[in-house]
């Protein structure tokens, strides 16, 4: 990240600079709720009331 802000938010030059690809550098700054949905907040529908 820090070489993404030094770099002026620019992805080709933070992989140039990291000396990666710049989809590397892409993936690498996805946010975790992307690529990771068990840390996305869960809102499920509410419960059916309990059969009388």
């Amino acid at each position: 990240m820090d070489t993404y802000l030094r770099e002026q938010c620019s992805t080709t030059r933070t992989a140039e600079r990291l000396f990666t690809h710049r989809n590397t550098v892409l993936r690498r700054l996805t946010p975790p709720t992307t690529c990771c949905p068990a840390l996305l907040p869960t809102t499920s529908p509410p419960s059916p009331p309990p059969p009388k």
